[in-house]
């Protein structure tokens, strides 16, 4: 018992001065003492035992919700209570049971987990159970002492225990629950919600029913007993809008006036003799509060679960929401019927609402074959996947990995379906670059291998070529010219001057040519060789130049840029054929932060294009070419023309590289060419006249 009141005083909500101590005291005592006076007025046993007391709810409230602390006043109440119908002792006695009672309710309330606000139809149970337990001690402890004191017969002590003890029960489940719901900002928040109003409406209607119900305003002849269940209705109007602490104001509202009628013998209880209208009455206002009481925790519970699938579902619906997953379900015909954040951020908001662009931008529906299978699925509950390509709320294309599985049919037996997608884009980029990678990869190292068999050709070859030219021309000068062998040995030095050509050919695609390699002016240049352009080409081809006179110098040989422009206009004057067409070259200077392996650049392996460039283009508007001769164009030897052609685009390809360049081959069947070329800039100063070849150039340029 200790430490039960050990833990109930450590419970309360704070500690109180001595004045509040006493004003607490003060109030419980008078609160206790009005109430009994209006128990009093029905004593069912002798002027001591009623059916219906309310002050020990009222004392199990104020035990309950401040603390034990205030026992001083319920016990002098309930003293002076006693003592006008007893003598003073037994007022004594009998009070010691009042105030106890209580308080061993209380602590039982504790016990048991009791909640004040009524959040579950449990805790009316709690309660009633506590009241009849607890009660017991004050009914026996009064009734002993009744027939001790002689006020009593022994020969009722069974009837006097019984009615005690049901009418301090009674009055906790009664009286109780509007101090225990109790909260001091109950009318604040009343007030903030708007519905204080409302709620002392109700109170007045109660009110109202109550005198037409309880006191004499009609007539006997218009009553009806049915009428009984009119408070019924208020109380119960009041508990799913109010909840506890209204209802229970509600509940101590009708007992004041039922227990009012009942002594005076007015309104309904008139249908009852005098003895049998005290329990009518008990069984009618417990009846009242206990299903009042439960409803209200039931309609908690209510709130309470309401509350809990909120949450729950703004959980998922966050969870969904935020997940970098594409989720929706939808039918068979295309109609959306949920989509998570992520998809409305993909595809639009508008493709939610209905069949607005489903098809045509997720792809669900792409792969009818797939999604026939998903009923036959069910049971296992597997997935159907697939992957399709989409078009996003820019119009960009998308690929998306679905993963789809039949969801439960709509009520008209309509198909729906659960798709997870993931978006694949970057890793199809990926996978695509990683093939370009693959391909370079193998290009470079045939390339590699081409140009390491090619230079170690042309060194063997051209040795051999320089003792036959060396004795063929030693030959050619110890013969007659006007001798058919001077000719033949002419014949001879002609064919070893081509091979030697060729071998040079064989070296520049190698990288092994010894190229005279100094500072260059593509523009100016261009312009001095646009006569050999124009001889090149067909005169059907017309020649655009698109220069920029403010360039930066290259570092290049003039012979290997003639031969490489020289092969590009050819080309594309052969591209163009018989036809009317127009060449454009064109120049500029360009600065490259970076451009990774995976580009559509040729470029030496492994090598980085950063910093500053000039960029030279070639584009004709000739016959274009397919994928499968691009990917060819830059193998030695190859051809579209006749056999015979030399290396072509391989040169190029070769002293590009040489120049630490790269090169970019555009085409398309039908739409032309279009061939860039990058050439890093010179990073020394060039001052004055610069010789290059056999033209000089009289001009100062600085770049760096």
């Amino acid at each position: 018992m200790a430490s039960e009141l050990t833990t109930l005083t450590i419970a309360l909500p704070h500690r109180v001065t001595p004045s509040q101590w006493l004003l607490g005291c003060v109030l419980a005592a008078i609160a206790y003492y009005l109430t009994a006076q209006l128990g009093l007025l029905i004593a069912t046993i002798g002027a001591t035992i009623t059916i219906i007391w309310l002050p020990t709810g009222i004392a199990t409230g104020m035990f309950y919700r401040y603390g034990i602390r205030y026992w001083p006043g319920i016990f002098i109440a309930a003293v002076a209570v006693n003592h006008t119908t007893l003598r003073t002792h037994t007022a004594f006695l009998i009070a010691i049971g009042n105030t106890l009672a209580p308080i061993i309710c209380a602590m039982l309330l504790r016990r048991m987990k009791f909640q004040s606000s009524f959040a579950t139809w449990r805790d009316i149970a709690v309660l009633a159970v506590a009241a009849l337990s607890s009660m017991a001690i004050s009914a026996v402890n009064g009734s002993v002492w009744l027939i001790v004191s002689g006020v009593i017969s022994i020969t009722i002590w069974q009837e006097a225990v019984t009615v005690w003890w049901l009418g301090d029960a009674g009055g906790v489940l009664i009286a109780a629950p509007t101090i225990l719901a109790w909260t001091p900002d109950m009318l604040e928040r009343m007030r903030r919600r708007g519905n204080f109003i409302q709620f002392l409406a109700a109170s007045s209607l109660t009110v109202g029913i109550c005198v037409f119900l309880y006191l004499e305003v009609f007539a006997l002849a218009a009553w009806s007993l049915t009428l009984i269940f009119l408070p019924f209705i208020c109380v119960l109007r009041v508990a799913t809008v109010y909840r506890a602490w209204g209802v229970a104001l509600q509940i101590l509202i009708v007992a004041v006036f039922a227990v009012w009628a009942n002594h005076r013998g007015t309104g309904i209880s008139q249908h009852f003799d005098s003895h049998t209208r005290p329990y009518f009455l008990w069984g009618y206002l417990v009846s009242m509060s206990l299903i009042a009481m439960a409803l209200v925790g039931l309609l908690s519970e209510r709130d309470q679960i309401a509350k809990r699938l909120r949450d729950s579902e703004g959980e998922y619906r966050r969870l969904v929401d935020d997940n970098p997953a594409i989720i929706c379900r939808f039918r068979d015909d295309g109609t959306i019927l949920f989509a998570n954040e992520t998809y409305r951020r993909i595809f639009g908001a508008g493709s939610v609402t209905g069949k607005e662009n489903l098809i045509n931008r997720a792809g669900l529906l792409s792969d009818r074959a797939a999604l026939d299978r998903l009923p036959s699925l069910i049971p296992t509950d597997a997935p159907v996947d697939l992957e399709c390509f989409a078009k996003d709320v820019a119009s960009k294309g998308r690929w998306v990995r679905w993963s789809i599985r039949a969801a439960e049919s709509s009520a008209n037996g309509q198909p729906e379906y659960l798709a997870i997608g993931l978006d694949v884009t970057e890793r199809k980029r990926a996978e695509v670059e990683r093939k370009e990678l693959e391909i370079q990869a193998i290009q470079a190292q045939q390339f590699e291998a081409v140009g390491v068999l090619a230079g170690g050709v042309a060194h063997e070859f051209n040795n051999i070529l320089t003792g036959i030219l060396g004795n063929a021309e030693l030959v050619q000068m110890m013969l007659p010219k006007n001798s058919d062998a001077h000719s033949c040995v002419g014949e001879i030095r002609t064919g070893a001057n081509r091979a030697a050509e060729l071998t040079r050919q064989l070296m520049i695609f190698a990288g092994k040519s010894n190229a005279a390699v100094g500072p260059l002016p593509l523009t100016a240049f261009i312009r001095d060789n646009d006569g050999l352009f124009a001889i090149a080409i067909s005169k059907r081809c017309r020649i655009l130049y698109h220069l920029d006179d403010e360039l930066p110098l290259i570092r290049a040989d003039e012979a290997s840029i003639r031969q490489v422009l020289m092969s590009l206009v050819t080309n594309a004057g052969e591209a163009i054929g018989k036809q009317s067409g127009t060449i454009q070259i064109r120049t500029l200077a360009r600065n490259v932060t970076d451009i990774p392996l995976s580009s559509e650049w040729v470029k030496s392996p492994g090598m980085q294009l950063i910093g500053d460039y000039v960029q030279l283009e070639v584009i004709d508007d000739g016959f274009g070419m397919s994928p499968d001769i691009q990917a060819r164009i830059f193998e030695p030897f190859f051809t579209t023309k006749f056999p015979g052609r030399g290396l072509g685009m391989a040169a190029v390809l070769g002293i590009v590289r040489g120049h630490n360049g790269a090169i970019r081959v555009r085409s398309l069947p039908g739409s032309g060419t279009t061939i860039s070329l990058l050439f890093p800039v010179a990073t020394t100063y060039v001052e004055g006249s610069s010789v290059i070849g056999m033209q000089t150039i009289s001009r100062q340029v600085v770049r760096g």
